[in-house]
Protein backbone atom coordinates (compact mmCIF):
# COMPACT_ATOMS: atom_id res chain seq x y z
CA UNK A 1 0.00 0.00 0.00
CA UNK A 2 1.13 3.56 -0.60
CA UNK A 3 2.84 5.24 2.34
CA UNK A 4 2.54 8.73 3.78
CA UNK A 5 4.68 11.21 1.86
CA UNK A 6 7.87 12.80 3.16
CA UNK A 7 7.09 16.02 4.98
CA UNK A 8 3.63 14.87 6.05
CA UNK A 9 4.46 15.50 9.72
CA UNK A 10 3.95 19.21 9.00
CA UNK A 11 0.46 18.59 7.67
CA UNK A 12 -2.79 18.96 9.61
CA UNK A 13 -4.77 15.84 10.61
CA UNK A 14 -7.45 16.75 8.10
CA UNK A 15 -8.92 15.29 4.93
CA UNK A 16 -10.27 17.58 2.22
CA UNK A 17 -12.99 16.05 0.03
CA UNK A 18 -13.76 17.49 -3.41
CA UNK A 19 -16.37 16.11 -5.78
CA UNK A 20 -17.71 16.74 -9.26
CA UNK A 21 -15.11 19.23 -10.41
CA UNK A 22 -16.36 18.96 -14.01
CA UNK A 23 -13.29 20.81 -15.18
CA UNK A 24 -13.16 22.06 -18.76
CA UNK A 25 -9.63 23.13 -19.68
CA UNK A 26 -9.57 26.98 -19.79
CA UNK A 27 -8.85 27.34 -23.53
CA UNK A 28 -11.62 24.85 -24.36
CA UNK A 29 -14.09 26.51 -21.99
CA UNK A 30 -14.11 29.71 -24.06
CA UNK A 31 -15.82 27.98 -26.98
CA UNK A 32 -18.05 25.65 -25.00
CA UNK A 33 -21.75 25.57 -25.87
CA UNK A 34 -23.97 25.39 -22.81
CA UNK A 35 -26.74 22.84 -23.33
CA UNK A 36 -30.31 23.59 -22.30
CA UNK A 37 -30.84 22.40 -18.74
CA UNK A 38 -27.13 22.57 -17.84
CA UNK A 39 -26.70 23.01 -14.07
CA UNK A 40 -22.90 23.31 -13.94
CA UNK A 41 -20.92 26.52 -14.30
CA UNK A 42 -18.67 24.97 -16.93
CA UNK A 43 -17.12 28.18 -18.25
CA UNK A 44 -15.76 28.86 -14.78
CA UNK A 45 -15.08 25.24 -13.75
CA UNK A 46 -11.30 25.56 -14.08
CA UNK A 47 -11.33 28.82 -12.12
CA UNK A 48 -13.34 27.21 -9.32
CA UNK A 49 -10.97 24.25 -9.27
CA UNK A 50 -7.95 26.58 -9.15
CA UNK A 51 -9.45 28.40 -6.17
CA UNK A 52 -10.10 25.10 -4.42
CA UNK A 53 -6.50 24.03 -4.99
CA UNK A 54 -5.23 27.27 -3.44
CA UNK A 55 -7.45 26.67 -0.40
CA UNK A 56 -6.24 23.09 -0.11
CA UNK A 57 -2.63 24.27 -0.20
CA UNK A 58 -3.41 26.73 2.58
CA UNK A 59 -5.23 24.04 4.58
CA UNK A 60 -2.26 21.63 4.22
CA UNK A 61 -4.32 18.50 4.92
CA UNK A 62 -2.81 15.04 5.23
CA UNK A 63 -5.13 13.86 2.44
CA UNK A 64 -7.09 15.22 -0.52
CA UNK A 65 -9.77 12.84 -1.79
CA UNK A 66 -11.61 13.52 -5.06
CA UNK A 67 -14.77 11.45 -5.54
CA UNK A 68 -15.11 11.50 -9.32
CA UNK A 69 -16.13 13.62 -12.30
CA UNK A 70 -12.77 15.34 -12.37
CA UNK A 71 -13.62 16.56 -15.88
CA UNK A 72 -16.88 17.24 -17.68
CA UNK A 73 -16.12 15.88 -21.15
CA UNK A 74 -13.47 13.26 -20.38
CA UNK A 75 -11.04 14.96 -22.79
CA UNK A 76 -7.28 14.59 -22.48
CA UNK A 77 -6.59 18.34 -22.16
CA UNK A 78 -8.91 18.74 -19.18
CA UNK A 79 -7.55 15.61 -17.48
CA UNK A 80 -4.00 16.88 -17.89
CA UNK A 81 -5.03 20.24 -16.43
CA UNK A 82 -6.55 18.55 -13.37
CA UNK A 83 -3.56 16.24 -12.90
CA UNK A 84 -1.13 19.17 -13.06
CA UNK A 85 -2.99 21.04 -10.33
CA UNK A 86 -3.23 17.95 -8.14
CA UNK A 87 0.52 17.50 -8.54
CA UNK A 88 1.02 20.89 -6.86
CA UNK A 89 -0.82 19.58 -3.79
CA UNK A 90 1.05 16.28 -3.74
CA UNK A 91 4.37 18.12 -3.93
CA UNK A 92 3.67 19.61 -0.47
CA UNK A 93 3.37 16.14 1.09
CA UNK A 94 -0.42 15.81 1.00
CA UNK A 95 -1.59 12.41 -0.20
CA UNK A 96 -3.94 12.90 -3.19
CA UNK A 97 -6.30 10.09 -4.17
CA UNK A 98 -8.87 10.12 -6.98
CA UNK A 99 -11.50 7.87 -8.51
CA UNK A 100 -13.32 8.28 -11.84
CA UNK A 101 -16.89 9.47 -12.22
CA UNK A 102 -19.28 8.85 -15.07
CA UNK A 103 -17.88 11.89 -16.96
CA UNK A 104 -14.22 10.88 -16.86
CA UNK A 105 -13.85 7.95 -19.25
CA UNK A 106 -14.43 8.69 -22.94
CA UNK A 107 -13.37 7.79 -26.47
CA UNK A 108 -10.44 10.13 -25.86
CA UNK A 109 -9.42 8.76 -22.44
CA UNK A 110 -9.74 5.03 -21.76
CA UNK A 111 -9.65 3.35 -18.36
CA UNK A 112 -6.01 2.45 -18.89
CA UNK A 113 -5.15 6.04 -19.83
CA UNK A 114 -7.04 7.36 -16.80
CA UNK A 115 -4.93 5.16 -14.52
CA UNK A 116 -1.77 6.41 -16.23
CA UNK A 117 -2.78 10.08 -16.02
CA UNK A 118 -3.50 9.72 -12.30
CA UNK A 119 -0.77 7.21 -11.48
CA UNK A 120 0.57 9.53 -8.76
CA UNK A 121 -2.86 9.88 -7.19
CA UNK A 122 -3.64 6.34 -6.10
CA UNK A 123 -3.11 4.30 -9.23
CA UNK A 124 0.51 3.46 -8.43
CA UNK A 125 -0.91 1.60 -5.43
CA UNK A 126 0.31 -1.96 -4.95
CA UNK A 127 -3.24 -3.29 -4.62
CA UNK A 128 -5.46 -2.79 -7.68
CA UNK A 129 -8.65 -4.51 -8.81
CA UNK A 130 -8.11 -6.38 -12.08
CA UNK A 131 -11.67 -5.69 -13.27
CA UNK A 132 -12.19 -2.00 -12.47
CA UNK A 133 -10.40 1.22 -11.59
CA UNK A 134 -10.70 0.39 -7.89
CA UNK A 135 -7.71 0.25 -5.56
CA UNK A 136 -6.85 0.21 -1.86
CA UNK A 137 -4.29 2.47 -0.23
CA UNK A 138 -2.98 3.23 3.26
CA UNK A 139 -1.98 6.89 2.90
CA UNK A 140 -1.55 7.36 6.64
CA UNK A 141 -0.61 4.76 9.22
CA UNK A 142 -3.78 3.10 10.46
CA UNK A 143 -6.01 4.86 7.88
CA UNK A 144 -6.97 2.86 4.80
CA UNK A 145 -8.82 4.28 1.79
CA UNK A 146 -10.95 2.02 -0.38
CA UNK A 147 -11.18 3.79 -3.74
CA UNK A 148 -14.12 2.10 -5.47
CA UNK A 149 -14.87 2.50 -9.17
CA UNK A 150 -18.68 2.63 -9.15
CA UNK A 151 -18.98 2.86 -12.94
CA UNK A 152 -19.94 -0.34 -14.75
CA UNK A 153 -20.40 -3.37 -12.48
CA UNK A 154 -20.39 -1.39 -9.25
CA UNK A 155 -21.56 -4.30 -7.07
CA UNK A 156 -18.56 -6.40 -8.14
CA UNK A 157 -16.22 -3.49 -7.38
CA UNK A 158 -17.78 -3.06 -3.94
CA UNK A 159 -17.40 -6.78 -3.21
CA UNK A 160 -13.73 -6.59 -4.16
CA UNK A 161 -13.23 -3.55 -1.92
CA UNK A 162 -15.07 -5.21 0.97
CA UNK A 163 -12.73 -8.19 0.67
CA UNK A 164 -9.77 -5.82 1.00
CA UNK A 165 -11.36 -4.04 3.97
CA UNK A 166 -11.88 -7.33 5.79
CA UNK A 167 -8.09 -7.69 5.89
CA UNK A 168 -7.66 -4.32 7.61
CA UNK A 169 -9.06 -5.11 11.07
CA UNK A 170 -8.09 -2.54 13.68
CA UNK A 171 -7.61 0.21 11.12
CA UNK A 172 -9.88 3.09 10.16
CA UNK A 173 -11.18 2.16 6.70
CA UNK A 174 -12.75 4.96 4.65
CA UNK A 175 -14.44 4.12 1.36
CA UNK A 176 -14.97 6.54 -1.50
CA UNK A 177 -16.94 6.10 -4.70
CA UNK A 178 -18.69 8.39 -7.16
CA UNK A 179 -22.28 7.09 -6.90
CA UNK A 180 -24.33 6.76 -3.72
CA UNK A 181 -24.11 3.52 -1.76
CA UNK A 182 -27.64 4.00 -0.38
CA UNK A 183 -30.54 6.30 -1.41
CA UNK A 184 -30.41 9.74 0.17
CA UNK A 185 -34.15 10.33 -0.22
CA UNK A 186 -37.30 8.43 -1.12
CA UNK A 187 -37.47 7.31 -4.78
CA UNK A 188 -34.04 8.79 -5.54
CA UNK A 189 -33.47 6.34 -8.38
CA UNK A 190 -36.61 7.64 -10.11
CA UNK A 191 -35.88 11.34 -9.58
CA UNK A 192 -32.17 10.91 -10.31
CA UNK A 193 -31.80 7.70 -12.35
CA UNK A 194 -28.55 5.75 -11.93
CA UNK A 195 -27.57 7.77 -8.85
CA UNK A 196 -27.29 4.75 -6.54
CA UNK A 197 -24.96 1.79 -7.07
CA UNK A 198 -26.37 -1.47 -8.36
CA UNK A 199 -27.58 -4.00 -5.77
CA UNK A 200 -27.49 -1.26 -3.17
CA UNK A 201 -28.52 -3.37 -0.17
CA UNK A 202 -26.07 -6.21 -0.82
CA UNK A 203 -23.33 -3.65 -1.49
CA UNK A 204 -24.16 -1.97 1.81
CA UNK A 205 -24.11 -5.35 3.57
CA UNK A 206 -20.67 -6.15 2.15
CA UNK A 207 -19.07 -2.91 3.37
CA UNK A 208 -20.79 -2.93 6.77
CA UNK A 209 -19.85 -6.58 7.37
CA UNK A 210 -16.24 -5.69 6.50
CA UNK A 211 -16.27 -3.02 9.22
CA UNK A 212 -16.47 0.09 7.03
CA UNK A 213 -18.27 2.96 8.78
CA UNK A 214 -17.88 5.80 6.28
CA UNK A 215 -18.23 6.09 2.50
CA UNK A 216 -17.64 9.38 0.68
CA UNK A 217 -19.71 9.91 -2.49
CA UNK A 218 -20.78 12.57 -5.01
CA UNK A 219 -22.53 12.49 -8.40
CA UNK A 220 -25.91 14.01 -7.48
CA UNK A 221 -24.52 17.49 -6.63
CA UNK A 222 -26.33 17.53 -3.27
CA UNK A 223 -24.62 18.04 0.09
CA UNK A 224 -26.02 15.33 2.32
CA UNK A 225 -25.35 12.47 4.71
CA UNK A 226 -27.50 9.33 4.86
CA UNK A 227 -27.57 6.20 7.01
CA UNK A 228 -27.34 2.76 5.43
CA UNK A 229 -28.10 -0.34 7.50
CA UNK A 230 -27.13 -3.93 6.91
CA UNK A 231 -30.02 -6.31 6.14
CA UNK A 232 -30.32 -7.35 9.80
CA UNK A 233 -30.33 -3.68 10.86
CA UNK A 234 -27.71 -4.44 13.51
CA UNK A 235 -25.01 -2.11 12.17
CA UNK A 236 -24.71 0.87 9.85
CA UNK A 237 -22.57 2.97 7.56
CA UNK A 238 -22.76 6.69 6.79
CA UNK A 239 -22.89 7.71 3.12
CA UNK A 240 -21.59 11.29 2.96
CA UNK A 241 -22.25 12.99 -0.38
CA UNK A 242 -20.27 16.13 -1.20
CA UNK A 243 -21.84 18.75 -3.46
CA UNK A 244 -20.38 19.61 -6.87
CA UNK A 245 -17.50 22.07 -6.86
CA UNK A 246 -18.62 23.27 -10.32
CA UNK A 247 -22.26 23.89 -9.38
CA UNK A 248 -24.26 25.83 -6.80
CA UNK A 249 -23.48 26.09 -3.89
CA UNK A 250 -19.79 25.26 -4.69
CA UNK A 251 -19.14 23.33 -1.48
CA UNK A 252 -16.39 21.00 -0.40
CA UNK A 253 -15.72 19.18 2.87
CA UNK A 254 -12.96 19.12 5.45
CA UNK A 255 -12.90 16.05 7.71
CA UNK A 256 -10.79 15.93 10.86
CA UNK A 257 -8.93 12.80 11.92
CA UNK A 258 -8.26 12.01 15.56
CA UNK A 259 -6.22 8.88 15.84
CA UNK A 260 -8.06 6.37 13.67
CA UNK A 261 -11.42 8.15 13.69
CA UNK A 262 -13.09 10.96 11.75
CA UNK A 263 -14.34 13.23 14.50
CA UNK A 264 -15.61 16.30 12.67
CA UNK A 265 -16.85 17.55 9.31
CA UNK A 266 -16.83 21.14 8.11
CA UNK A 267 -18.44 22.49 4.97
CA UNK A 268 -16.56 25.16 3.05
CA UNK A 269 -17.64 27.35 0.14
CA UNK A 270 -14.89 27.62 -2.43
CA UNK A 271 -16.13 31.09 -3.46
CA UNK A 272 -19.27 33.21 -3.07
CA UNK A 273 -18.35 35.18 -6.20
CA UNK A 274 -19.98 32.62 -8.49
CA UNK A 275 -23.03 31.78 -6.36
CA UNK A 276 -25.48 34.22 -7.91
CA UNK A 277 -24.63 33.16 -11.47
CA UNK A 278 -24.67 29.44 -10.67
CA UNK A 279 -27.94 29.72 -8.75
CA UNK A 280 -29.57 31.42 -11.75
CA UNK A 281 -28.24 28.66 -13.97
CA UNK A 282 -29.73 26.06 -11.65
CA UNK A 283 -33.06 27.88 -11.46
CA UNK A 284 -33.20 28.02 -15.26
CA UNK A 285 -32.38 24.30 -15.52
CA UNK A 286 -34.87 23.01 -12.97
CA UNK A 287 -38.08 23.63 -14.98
CA UNK A 288 -36.97 21.06 -17.56
CA UNK A 289 -36.32 18.50 -14.80
CA UNK A 290 -39.68 19.23 -13.18
CA UNK A 291 -41.40 18.94 -16.56
CA UNK A 292 -39.79 15.55 -17.16
CA UNK A 293 -40.93 14.34 -13.75
CA UNK A 294 -44.46 15.72 -14.30
CA UNK A 295 -44.73 14.20 -17.75
CA UNK A 296 -44.22 10.70 -16.32
CA UNK A 297 -47.21 11.14 -14.04
CA UNK A 298 -49.29 12.82 -16.75
CA UNK A 299 -48.83 9.85 -19.06
CA UNK A 300 -49.82 7.47 -16.27
CA UNK A 301 -52.88 9.58 -15.45
CA UNK A 302 -53.97 9.66 -19.09
CA UNK A 303 -53.84 5.88 -19.30
CA UNK A 304 -56.04 5.59 -16.21
CA UNK A 305 -58.52 8.25 -17.33
CA UNK A 306 -58.86 6.95 -20.90
CA UNK A 307 -60.61 3.82 -19.67
CA UNK A 308 -63.13 5.66 -17.50
CA UNK A 309 -65.69 7.86 -19.33
CA UNK A 310 -67.08 9.21 -16.05
CA UNK A 311 -63.70 10.52 -14.96
CA UNK A 312 -63.00 11.86 -18.47
CA UNK A 313 -66.06 14.13 -18.23
CA UNK A 314 -64.60 15.77 -15.12
CA UNK A 315 -61.70 17.29 -17.08
CA UNK A 316 -61.87 20.36 -19.30
CA UNK A 317 -62.09 19.82 -23.05
CA UNK A 318 -58.97 20.06 -25.15
CA UNK A 319 -56.75 19.28 -22.22
CA UNK A 320 -53.22 18.40 -23.39
CA UNK A 321 -49.71 18.27 -22.00
CA UNK A 322 -48.86 21.84 -23.06
CA UNK A 323 -51.68 23.21 -20.92
CA UNK A 324 -50.77 20.98 -17.97
CA UNK A 325 -47.08 21.89 -18.20
CA UNK A 326 -47.95 25.58 -18.16
CA UNK A 327 -49.94 25.04 -14.95
CA UNK A 328 -47.02 23.14 -13.42
CA UNK A 329 -44.60 25.92 -14.36
CA UNK A 330 -46.84 28.49 -12.68
CA UNK A 331 -47.89 26.66 -9.54
CA UNK A 332 -45.26 24.00 -8.78
CA UNK A 333 -41.90 24.66 -10.45
CA UNK A 334 -40.84 27.62 -8.24
CA UNK A 335 -41.40 25.63 -5.03
CA UNK A 336 -39.82 22.44 -6.40
CA UNK A 337 -36.80 24.46 -7.52
CA UNK A 338 -36.42 25.75 -3.98
CA UNK A 339 -36.66 22.16 -2.67
CA UNK A 340 -33.69 21.23 -4.84
CA UNK A 341 -31.74 24.30 -3.70
CA UNK A 342 -32.41 23.47 -0.05
CA UNK A 343 -31.26 19.88 -0.60
CA UNK A 344 -28.15 21.06 -2.44
CA UNK A 345 -27.12 23.18 0.53
CA UNK A 346 -27.61 20.36 3.07
CA UNK A 347 -28.64 20.45 6.75
CA UNK A 348 -32.26 20.76 5.73
CA UNK A 349 -33.78 20.61 9.26
CA UNK A 350 -31.90 23.81 10.12
CA UNK A 351 -33.85 25.64 7.42
CA UNK A 352 -37.48 26.72 7.79
CA UNK A 353 -39.33 24.68 5.16
CA UNK A 354 -42.89 24.78 6.53
CA UNK A 355 -43.97 27.51 4.10
CA UNK A 356 -42.31 25.63 1.24
CA UNK A 357 -44.33 22.49 2.04
CA UNK A 358 -47.49 24.59 2.27
CA UNK A 359 -46.75 26.21 -1.11
CA UNK A 360 -46.33 22.78 -2.69
CA UNK A 361 -49.63 21.50 -1.31
CA UNK A 362 -51.41 24.61 -2.52
CA UNK A 363 -49.65 24.36 -5.89
CA UNK A 364 -50.81 20.79 -6.41
CA UNK A 365 -54.39 21.82 -5.69
CA UNK A 366 -54.11 24.79 -8.09
CA UNK A 367 -52.88 22.52 -10.92
CA UNK A 368 -55.83 20.17 -10.39
CA UNK A 369 -58.28 23.05 -10.28
CA UNK A 370 -56.86 24.19 -13.61
CA UNK A 371 -57.65 20.89 -15.35
CA UNK A 372 -61.02 19.97 -13.79
CA UNK A 373 -64.34 21.40 -15.03
CA UNK A 374 -65.77 24.08 -12.69
CA UNK A 375 -68.78 21.99 -11.65
CA UNK A 376 -66.51 19.16 -10.48
CA UNK A 377 -63.80 21.18 -8.79
CA UNK A 378 -65.14 21.06 -5.25
CA UNK A 379 -65.76 17.32 -5.34
CA UNK A 380 -62.88 16.13 -7.51
CA UNK A 381 -60.04 18.57 -6.89
CA UNK A 382 -59.19 17.30 -3.42
CA UNK A 383 -59.46 13.70 -4.58
CA UNK A 384 -57.09 14.14 -7.53
CA UNK A 385 -54.78 16.39 -5.52
CA UNK A 386 -54.54 13.70 -2.85
CA UNK A 387 -53.52 11.16 -5.51
CA UNK A 388 -50.68 13.45 -6.65
CA UNK A 389 -49.59 14.20 -3.08
CA UNK A 390 -49.27 10.48 -2.38
CA UNK A 391 -46.68 10.32 -5.18
CA UNK A 392 -44.90 13.65 -4.77
CA UNK A 393 -44.92 14.65 -1.10
CA UNK A 394 -43.07 11.58 0.29
CA UNK A 395 -40.16 12.53 -1.99
CA UNK A 396 -40.33 16.20 -0.98
CA UNK A 397 -40.71 15.44 2.74
CA UNK A 398 -37.80 13.00 2.59
CA UNK A 399 -35.63 15.73 1.06
CA UNK A 400 -36.74 18.53 3.37
CA UNK A 401 -36.77 16.43 6.56
CA UNK A 402 -33.34 15.03 5.65
CA UNK A 403 -34.40 11.39 5.90
CA UNK A 404 -33.58 8.48 3.66
CA UNK A 405 -35.39 5.15 3.06
CA UNK A 406 -33.08 2.82 5.01
CA UNK A 407 -33.26 4.85 8.22
CA UNK A 408 -35.92 7.57 8.19
CA UNK A 409 -33.64 9.25 10.72
CA UNK A 410 -32.29 12.76 10.04
CA UNK A 411 -28.50 12.94 9.83
CA UNK A 412 -26.81 16.23 10.65
CA UNK A 413 -24.36 16.59 7.76
CA UNK A 414 -21.91 18.49 9.94
CA UNK A 415 -21.96 16.07 12.88
CA UNK A 416 -22.50 12.72 11.22
CA UNK A 417 -21.69 9.56 13.17
CA UNK A 418 -22.24 5.92 12.33
CA UNK A 419 -24.95 4.40 14.51
CA UNK A 420 -26.10 1.00 15.67
CA UNK A 421 -29.73 0.02 15.97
Amino acid sequence: MCALSVGAAKLSPRIVVLSDLHVVEPALSQSITIAKGERKLLKHSAELFDLAIEQVLEEAPCMLLVTGDLTDRGDIASHRYVAAQLARVKATGTQVLVIPGNHDISNEVSKEQFAQLYSDFGYDSAIRDDNSLSYVCEPSKGVVVLAIDSNGDSSAAVRWAAGQAAQCKGKNVIAMMHHHLVPHFVQESMVMPTSVVGLSQSSCDALVDAGVKLVLTGHTHIHDAAVGYNSERTDSIIDVCTAALAAYPHYYRVLTLKGKKVVDDETRVVSDAYSEESRRLLENALPALVQGFGRKYWDKAQNLVSGNPLVQRMFVEGLDWDKVSALIDTHLTPALTEVYLVTSRGNEPEQDTDKLKKDLNEGILAVIQGVVRPQFREAAAELFAAAIKVQLMPIVNSMLNDTNPPSYTPVDDLKFTATKK
